[in-house]
């Protein structure tokens, strides 16, 4: 089965937007996973934040990339409907 031209440049648009989006969230959170001791390690532009532990930056950091799973997964079940 064929897109439709249109159908397929709109799709295209909002793929690139989405993978833009994940290119972002995967910029802000790496350093953050990626360190061999996460537990110790706070981004350099968050250490001046009070009430805000590595804890939860790995919380948050996990549930962007949890969040950007979901929006992969939904977004072929949405395009078929």
């Amino acid at each position: 089965m064929q897109l439709p031209l249109d159908l397929f440049n709109r799709w295209k648009s909002i793929h690139d937007r989405i993978c833009g989006a994940y290119d972002a969230l995967w910029l802000c959170i790496r350093d953050v996973l990626c360190a061999d001791a996460p537990e110790g390690h706070v981004p350099e532009d968050m250490e001046d934040e009070t009430g805000i532990d590595t804890k939860e930056i790995l919380s948050y950091s996990w549930r962007g990339l949890k969040e950007a799973r979901c929006v992969v997964s939904a977004c072929p079940r949405h395009t078929i409907d």
